[in-house]
């Protein structure tokens, strides 16, 4: 407004007049004197200078602690305007005026976060793609933040992009107001509604906060306080015991009846999601407590059912994988296991007795008293883990054919395989009382190797015996030929026996029994002959008779091949139609071949070669364990057992041209192996610490925490139509949403007028 002051005939318009009592600053418009603090309108000023010299490149100048560019009313925007592509239009943060980092469009129209540590060479730490969006991080060797929901935050563009989720910002984050909610009935109300959620019963101590609550309601006090806190709709029992009941019956609907149905939406990354979730504690000297009981009854006809009748009937527990494709759509992968038995947390005795139990009489039974506790189909495996993804051992039955299943039954002391549909017996393994030898059965060590069937025990000597049954003989048999037979002699009391033998020794059969002299008697069969592929001792030798005995004087007129004979000429045999000499050396004119793993031939002496390809590695000197074979020591030498550190030892290293170990990395946890074969600390990192715009990080990246005065109208939660944040209760308290009626309860208004007068003083 103009000021009035004595008139100056000689003022000229543009004239300052400073008036001292006032400390106001006046100009002259040629009528009235001015204050200049009045001008609301500032047109086409060449320079402006806030505390600072304005020139012609930087035309604005304000030097100050603090700028501020506030809105007049709603939202405000700054705008930086370049007059073409290739031009800059950015904000530029300086270091004692020498540039340190720019962000905006420096050159084109892609945004760039670019920074100088001489305000000369400059690299781009982020660019976006004004076309795509899409987001690179051209001088960053390893990812940063990923994208994704992150709780209150969900980071997008190649984590570039920090944005609060909408409905995210709790009251808890907001100045402390109080909670507003509705009762049904006074001073101690059985139903409570805070926000969007519901609470009945002994409720009335929750006081809303979902992380976690804080209220004194018995459930909360005695268990995990996000169970209270978490709720949506909480249901506490001080009356009734049972807290919450669904009934439904199928002729009311005329369609399936679903008395409890519960329905979990995993569609985030980090948090897991339950259908229907139960946690039962049993308290001292408490009674009998069941996470969950499922009675069925039956009053339809009786279903049996089996693996592969599974319709009808009357089922305690069906558990379907996959669920109804026409509620979420059909699954996309097999569902992972039917019933989980786990360890519970925060205990060391989080751990179950039994896995499943069976009452006795649980089951029905046939006429034999026989039940069907478990029923799978075929080729349904019990398998024991021995570590993640790997079975140690399993139970499966293959069978395809009815009748020709297998059984195992336990009885008193005896263990029987049935056949047949337990039609038939296949054997029976039997205890006796104070047992301490067994039998070993094992299968073959390699390719060529038998099985084996021994005697073990804590016995020294342990024989094996083979018991036929009544007259029966033992009998060895390859495939329905009879191999070998020992028959059975009523009243015997001699037998035979056959021993091994030491290295250089011969294997022996022995006569034993009762009687003193026992002869040894081999009986062809018929007009067969005894013979033998290499006979040496037939008998031993004794005082009054030879080990062997041969026919001895004149060679037989006509020999036949076979005949053995002895003459002062010599021991002579006859040979594929030829009598030959047994004298013990070669005469010369004997060839012999060598066939087998070694070869050879020759005459008076042979030469033996070990075939190509004939050692094996069961002929191989054994390898100790954890070795490998080939040679250490310097020079040409034998092969040696080389332990793991030897042969790696032997080994390259992995460098950028050879394949090989990974070189020693000195420890640490910092370090990563790169391409060249060397050890470094990755040139990036995830998330500094700083002002990343509505968050800032702290603690290495590990605390992040909402700006103050960032949370505006739409990133706070929804508010009801027709409502006020504030605060009716009687203590501070988070804000909640205020109706007409308790803002004017609040304001003690009535209708359109004051309750009492207002006086203005």
């Amino acid at each position: 407004m103009g000021k009035t002051v004595s008139p100056d005939p000689s003022a000229r318009k543009g004239w300052r007049l400073w008036v001292e009592d006032e400390q106001v600053l006046l100009v002259y418009t040629g009528t009235i004197w001015h204050d200049i603090t009045a001008i609301d309108t500032l047109q086409n000023m060449a320079l402006l200078g806030v505390n600072a010299t304005a020139d012609t490149t930087n035309r604005l100048s304000v030097k100050s602690t603090a700028v501020l560019l506030d809105n007049a009313g709603s939202g405000m925007q700054v705008k930086i305007n370049k007059n073409a592509a290739a031009d800059t239009a950015s904000l530029l943060y300086q270091t004692n005026y020498s540039g340190r980092a720019e962000m905006g469009l420096a050159g084109d129209d892609d945004f760039r976060i670019k920074v100088s540590a001489n305000g000369s060479t400059w690299l781009d730490a982020i660019q976006i793609d004004r076309t795509t969006g899409a987001v690179s991080l051209p001088n960053t060797s390893s990812p940063g933040l990923s994208d994704g929901d992150k709780g209150d935050i969900t980071v997008s563009g190649g984590g570039a992009v920090w944005s609060i989720d909408n409905f995210a910002v709790d009251p808890d984050n907001l100045a402390q107001s109080q909670l507003g909610f509705f009762t049904n009935s006074g001073p101690t109300p059985r139903i409570w509604r805070l926000r969007d959620r519901v609470f009945v019963g002994a409720a009335t101590g929750n006081n809303g906060d979902t992380g976690p609550n804080t209220g004194t309601d018995w459930l909360t006090v005695q268990y995990a306080p996000w169970l209270m806190g978490n709720s949506q709709f909480a249901v506490q029992s001080t009356e009734g015991r049972i807290a919450v009941l669904g009934a439904a019956r199928a002729s009311d609907g005329g369609g399936d009846a679903i008395g409890v149905a519960g329905v979990g939406e995993n569609d985030g990354t980090g948090t897991p999601a339950w259908g229907l979730y139960s946690d039962v504690r049993r308290g001292p000297n408490a009674a009998a407590t069941f996470g969950l009981e499922l009675a069925v009854k039956n009053q339809g006809s009786n279903v049996t059912g089996d693996s592969y009748s599974l319709t009808g009937g009357a089922i305690g527990l069906h558990i379907v994988a996959g669920g109804d494709a026409a509620y979420g759509g059909a699954p996309t992968n097999p569902s992972t296991a039917a019933i989980d038995v786990a360890h519970g947390t925060g205990s060391a005795f989080g751990t179950w007795n039994l896995g499943i139990r069976f009452a006795s009489n649980a089951l029905t039974t046939d006429g034999s008293g026989n039940a069907v506790a478990l029923s799978m189909g075929q080729k349904h495996a019990l398998h024991w883990m021995q570590g993640s993804g790997v079975i140690g051992s399993q139970i499966r039955s293959d069978t395809t054919t009815a009748g020709q299943g297998q059984s195992l039954l336990f009885g008193n002391n005896v263990l029987t395989l049935k056949g047949s549909g337990e039609a038939t017996t296949i054997a029976t393994f039997t205890n006796q009382a104070s047992a301490v030898n067994y039998l070993d059965l094992k299968n073959g060590l390699a390719a060529g190797t038998e099985p084996i069937l021994s005697a073990q025990g804590t016995d020294t000597d342990i024989s094996i015996r083979l018991a036929p049954k009544g007259a029966g003989s033992v009998k060895i048999i390859s495939g329905t030929t009879n191999m070998f037979a020992v028959e059975y002699v009523a009243s015997a009391v001699n037998y035979i026996s056959a021993r091994p033998s030491a290295t250089g020794q011969p294997v022996k059969f022995f006569a034993f029994g009762s009687d003193t002299d026992i002869d040894f008697q081999i009986n062809p069969k018929g007009a067969g002959v005894v013979t033998t592929a290499a006979l040496i001792k037939a008998g031993a030798a004794t005082a009054a008779r030879a080990s062997f005995n041969a026919a001895h004087g004149s060679a037989p007129t006509t020999p036949v091949n076979g005949d053995l004979w002895t003459t002062t000429a010599g021991f002579f045999a006859r040979i594929n139609g030829a009598t030959a000499s047994l004298a013990g050396v070669n005469s010369g004119d004997q060839t012999i071949a060598l066939t087998g793993d070694v070869t050879g031939s020759g005459t008076g002496s042979f030469a033996a070669t070990i075939a190509n390809n004939a050692v094996t590695n069961a002929k191989l000197a054994d390898v100790a364990t954890a070795t490998f074979k080939g040679r250490a020591t310097a020079g040409t030498g034998d092969p040696e057992d080389l332990t793991g550190t030897q042969a790696t030892a032997l080994l390259d290293t992995f460098t950028s041209t050879l394949k090989g170990l990974a070189p020693s990395s000195g420890g640490g946890t910092t370090n990563f192996l790169r391409a060249d074969g060397t050890w470094a600390a990755p040139g990036g990192g995830g998330v500094s610490d700083g002002d990343k715009g509505d968050i800032t990080v702290s603690g290495g990246g590990a605390t992040w925490t909402i700006d103050a005065n960032v949370v505006s109208n739409a990133k706070a939660a929804q508010m009801p139509a027709n409502t006020l944040k504030g605060n009716n209760t009687a203590a501070t308290a988070n804000s909640l949403d205020l109706t007409v009626n308790q803002v004017r309860t609040l304001l003690n208004i009535w209708g359109q007028h004051l309750a009492t007068p207002l006086i203005l003083v």
